[in-house]
């Protein structure tokens, strides 16, 4: 933006926010943004949640108003919807009938989060004491012989108790027809059906909470587009030619699966943020996938289940450790049954167990006699050489991978 360009619209901006022009009646700054029944202007009422949200207000016509607690009150427009504006801030005051107004936000902005200066209620009404304060504060003159008529103890500066101004928040850019929802903190709504790079008809929902750390640096009169990767959180409901541009941020991918498209495109759901927490409260959860199903981290997976675990599958099963361990712990009196579970089903071997008891026989058969009519043999076959050396080959059979109790 040209510098001159611009110093016109910084002009134009503080223009709005201090002045209340006589000829609009329809313009008023907020003073007071009531949010809670706690507020000291309803609280005691008895209809503290119907004043919710309402603001108190002073038009030009209303300079006369001395004291704040008078200043008339404007109801949010849409009572489904509310936009609550800040402190200091000039709103569109519309009157229904007498004494019942309704407000909207409006104005000029370069930043999102702010539509209002500190000062706007000072630039346009001189702060003054009520005459019930001046009674109040003669009596304490006569008993402390200190005169405070003139001390203001209003607080009309500022933009809230606790609101604080925040740079790097920029507008979203728009498209031909959008219907957006753009919050003062970076949350945004958006409707759009063009906002692709061939322009054509593709209805796309996203929903955004939270600008991207890396676009919030660049000049505030610039604007920027969602990005599911870095923003706070994001939801993105797209189709046709509109093309996610998700990143996968694991090291790890889905190797085993090997249907991935090569561009996200077409009607699809992403939800994307930093954790993500799913949870079915009185009932089952389930999930469906007319092709693949595929999970990848760089971190564990695990699963803790109170009942049964059963997985059904119509092809081959195949589970991969990359030369890693597999342990199947059933614990004390778990058991692991292969095959069928079923009275065909016969207990496995234990390795160790079996050379052990082999060995004892190859001994016994190498150290045997036997009776003859001539009288015993000499211990021993004559083949008993053969023996030890198949001894020595029994570990052979033994597997150096898999092991069981």
């Amino acid at each position: 933006m040209p510098f001159n360009e611009r110093e016109q619209l910084s002009n134009q901006i503080k223009s709005f926010a201090d002045s209340v022009q006589s000829s609009n009646k329809k313009r008023g700054i907020v003073y007071n943004v009531i949010l809670d029944e706690n507020n000291e202007y309803i609280k005691g009422t008895g209809i503290e949640s119907a004043l919710i949200g309402a603001i108190q207000f002073r038009r030009n016509s209303e300079v006369t108003i001395n004291d704040e607690s008078d200043l008339p009150i404007a109801y949010p427009i849409d009572k489904n919807f509310k936009n609550l504006p800040t402190k200091n801030e000039v709103v569109e005051i519309y009157e229904f009938s007498p004494k019942l107004f309704g407000y909207r936000r409006i104005g000029v902005e370069l930043n999102p989060n702010v539509n209002a200066r500190g000062t706007t209620i000072e630039s346009n009404f001189k702060p003054k004491v009520s005459e019930t304060k001046k009674a109040s504060e003669y009596s304490k003159v006569q008993k402390t012989g200190i005169d405070r008529k003139n001390e203001d103890t209003s607080n009309t500066s500022g933009l809230g108790e606790y609101f604080s101004p925040q740079v790097g928040i920029h507008k979203l850019k728009l498209y031909e027809g959008d219907t957006l929802i753009e919050s003062r903190f970076g949350q945004s709504i958006r409707f759009s059906a063009y906002n692709n790079d061939e322009k054509s008809f593709s209805p796309t929902t996203i929903i955004r909470n939270g600008e991207s750390p890396f676009t919030r640096p660049k000049l505030e009169n610039l604007t920027v587009e969602e990005d599911v990767n870095s923003d706070g959180s994001s939801i993105v409901m797209s189709s046709g030619e509109y093309q996610l541009g998700f990143t996968p941020p694991t090291q790890t991918l889905p190797n085993s699966f090997s249907e991935l498209p090569s561009k996200l495109v077409g009607n699809q759901l992403l939800l994307n943020s930093d954790r993500v927490i799913i949870s079915s409260k009185n009932a089952e959860m389930r999930f469906y996938s007319k092709t693949g199903f595929a999970f990848a981290t760089d971190g564990e997976f695990s699963m803790d289940i109170k009942k049964g675990m059963e997985i059904f599958t119509e092809e081959d099963f195949t589970l991969s450790s990359r030369e890693r361990n597999i342990t199947f712990d059933t614990g004390a009196a778990g058991k692991i049954y292969l095959g069928t579970n079923g009275e065909d089903l016969e207990p496995m071997v234990k390795g160790n167990t079996l050379i052990e008891l082999l060995s004892e026989l190859i001994e016994i058969v190498g150290q045997a006699q036997y009776k003859t009519p001539s009288g015993p043999t000499a211990p021993g076959p004559t083949s008993v050489q053969k023996l030890k050396t198949l001894m020595g080959k029994l570990n052979t059979c033994l597997s150096q991978k898999n092991s069981t109790v």
